[in-house]
């Protein structure tokens, strides 16, 4: 440096005071002495005021990460938005290109969601989405972009339900909440569900779609008890005319009629364990109807020569004379037993066999159980044993 040099005055944005230099800062205009003071200068003041009025997407992503003030760091990231979100004319390229090399700068999800709801340029709201992947601000630029295209490319890149339901419940855009509630009605929402959109919706249209499923519902779900209770009653019906085939007297008729109720069974494809048990009952005890019924009736035992030929009648006498000698040896033993085994002849078993005529009891010794005689011989045996 010369001694010319050494002599003239220094500009104000270089001066040893803070303030002079960021009252030098208004009276900048070359971008390059702005990029200087945003990036180097000492004083933290100076530096968040040079970068309001610094528009070099590369300088302030370089201020953004690594300036060791917070507060500078924010100022840099919200310059850098603001470049991003102006919604240039057509013609001016030069702003296009800032804004887009701005947006690819940027890191933060929040910010990028914002410069994504604005009304920026479509390539950078394009390209400000695709640096997204948080879900959270995903769903944030679903609900809350300002346009359609944005908010529909958001909702197609969400996955979790829970961003899917509150996009659903709370979108400015009514068709990216019914088609946020489409998605979510075609993962098998229950009713409890549904009733909670139809009733917290923004939009109207989403709670419209949500009660008519709510009615498909409820018509399906009727249909499908009416078809259960028409299904149990062929099935009830197919039994019981199994069941009554036991009782057809021709037998290839019956075998007929089993062949043609069991396949109607087997098209109906009954399920029910109680319904295909009593029908397997059924089927096996017509099939042992018609077996017995082709067997015929039981042929009658054949009875011999010998047995087929009558006695020959008893007399009467004959007859008196057996049931005293079988009274008689019954009184008589009777008699032993109740005299300790001493036989003695009574003056009742001197009597003419026609005397006992009247006191015979007209059965044997044998079949007098429960009469008077056997009770006596039951006490004198159980008396015999005790002594």
């Amino acid at each position: 440096m010369g001694l010319l040099d050494k002599l003239k005055p220094q500009p104000r944005w270089k001066h040893v005071d803070p303030a002079v230099r960021l009252d030098a800062i208004r009276e900048l205009d070359d971008p390059a002495e702005l990029a200087l003071l945003a990036e180097s200068d000492q004083d933290p003041k100076v530096r968040r005021a040079a970068i309001l009025v610094t528009s070099d997407p590369a300088v302030l992503g370089r201020i953004a990460r690594a300036d060791g003030d917070d507060d500078v760091r924010d100022r840099a990231a919200d310059r850098l938005v603001t470049l991003a979100s102006r919604n240039a004319p057509d013609a001016d390229t030069a702003a296009a290109s800032i804004a887009l090399e701005a947006v690819r700068v940027l890191t933060d999800p929040r910010r990028l969601s914002t410069i994504a709801k604005s009304d920026a340029a479509d390539g950078v709201r394009t390209e400000a989405l695709a640096r997204i992947t948080d879900e959270r601000a995903l769903g944030s630029v679903a609900r809350h972009a300002k346009q359609e295209s944005t908010a529909s490319a958001a909702l197609g890149r969400l996955t979790g339900a829970e961003e899917l339901l509150d996009v659903a419940l709370h979108a400015e855009n009514r068709d990216v909440a019914l088609a946020a509630f489409e998605r979510m009605a075609t993962a098998d929402m229950d009713t409890a569900q549904l009733r909670s959109v139809e009733v917290r919706a923004r939009q109207k249209n989403v709670s419209r779609r949500a009660r008519a499923l709510i009615q498909e519902r409820e018509v399906a779900e009727a249909a499908r008890q009416t078809a259960a209770l028409e299904r149990q009653r062929r099935e009830s019906m197919l039994c019981q005319a199994v069941e009554h085939l036991v009782e057809l007297s021709d037998v290839s008729t019956g075998r007929a009629e089993l062949a043609r109720l069991t396949e109607s069974w087997r098209a109906l494809g009954a399920s029910d364990a109680a319904a295909l048990d009593r029908f397997a009952q059924a089927s096996t005890a017509a099939e042992a109807a018609f077996v017995r019924r082709e067997r015929g009736p039981r042929r009658p035992r054949t009875v011999s020569a010998r047995a087929r030929k009558p006695s020959p009648p008893v007399s009467r006498s004959a007859s008196v004379s057996r049931r005293w000698t079988a009274t008689m040896c019954w009184r008589n033993w009777f008699q032993l037993k109740r005299n300790g085994g001493r036989f003695f002849r009574s003056s009742a078993t001197a009597r003419r066999p026609t005397d006992w005529e009247n006191d015979l009891p007209g059965r044997s010794p044998r079949a007098v159980s429960g009469t008077r005689w056997a009770r006596s011989w039951s006490r004198h045996e159980r008396r015999s044993r005790r002594s």
